[in-house]
């Protein structure tokens, strides 16, 4: 019972980690989202170019967070640090497909600003992010 209640303290405290992560890479995409989009009018650009670029950066910022300060006590030297880059980047990838459908749809088809619309389609991914992280990026190991 006591070691049940251990993990899960540590387990809310990683979550918390995770999500101040996820707060940063948050700012992080939208600022790269906001900064490109003012300079860049071509709707086709805007559309699929921009939000995956903001995507990729704040990606790779949340990647350099977790890898040091979330997960870092299951970094190992057998496993390297470009290799679960590339896992991360195709993991969180599945949420980016979504995020993008919800984005186009509600940029295109819904007509919401872009900034708004790439807010409200970034928080969809939270969750399954962090889940994926726990048990397969950076799994513990035995």
């Amino acid at each position: 019972m006591i070691n049940k209640l251990y993990n899960l303290r540590f387990l809310t405290l990683r979550f918390s980690k995770f999500g101040m992560v996820g707060v940063i890479g948050y700012a992080v995409d939208n600022l790269i989202f906001f900064l490109l989009s003012r300079y860049i009018h071509s709707i086709a650009v805007l559309t699929f170019l921009v939000p995956f670029f903001s995507y990729e950066t704040a990606m790779f910022n949340n990647y350099i967070l977790s890898y040091y300060w979330v997960w870092k006590d299951r970094r190992s030297k057998y496993n390297s640090f470009i290799k679960k880059l590339v896992y991360y980047n195709i993991t969180t990838f599945v949420p980016f497909i979504f995020r993008m459908v919800i984005f186009v749809q509600l940029f295109r088809v819904l007509g919401i600003e872009g900034i708004i619309a790439n807010m409200i389609a970034i928080l969809f991914g939270v969750i399954f992010n962090f889940f994926v992280c726990e048990k397969y990026i950076f799994k513990k190991r035995k």
